[in-house]
């Protein structure tokens, strides 16, 4: 991982921030996804699916196998992440950020490592099963180790 992969994750995270949002706005919280719901919120539900699966496999391997579930599984509460489920993830990705840059600043910083490391698996307990599943299955875009 590294800042530039971060901040990559930060632009994804800011997809997602507004696909949940319209999702939200238009159907709210807690719209049940059915064979019955319409196109519109069947394609919104897919684009954030999409979006989820991209930023899982911009992380290391290591974090989606072992993600950190900061917020409990909002999976099993509703079929769609909020926009307060996001906006905690936005702020963990912004942590990893800064992590990257420091460890990037002060390599031999060891604890700055493992943070980075942190980041990542709480990052992951944001997404989606299925999106880690699908990272796992895609060959990941970040083959990199933590440093």
């Amino acid at each position: 991982m590294n800042t530039n992969i971060a901040k990559t994750i930060m632009q994804r995270a800011a997809q997602l921030t507004e696909v949940v949002a319209t999702f939200q706005a238009k159907y709210g919280r807690t719209y049940a996804l059915d064979v019955n719901c319409c196109k519109e919120a069947k394609d919104l539900a897919e684009n954030m699916l999409t979006i989820q699966t991209q930023i899982a496999r911009l992380l290391e391997e290591d974090s989606i196998k072992n993600p950190h579930f900061k917020c409990g599984e909002w999976w099993k509460r509703q079929d769609a992440p909020d926009t307060g489920v996001v906006q905690e993830l936005v702020g963990e990705v912004s942590h990893l950020i800064a992590c990257c840059a420091y460890f990037a600043a002060d390599p031999n910083g060891r604890e700055w490592s493992y943070a980075v490391r942190s980041a990542q698996s709480t990052i992951a307990g944001f997404l989606h099963p299925v999106s880690r599943q699908s990272a796992l299955t895609i060959p990941m875009l970040n083959s990199n180790k933590a440093s």
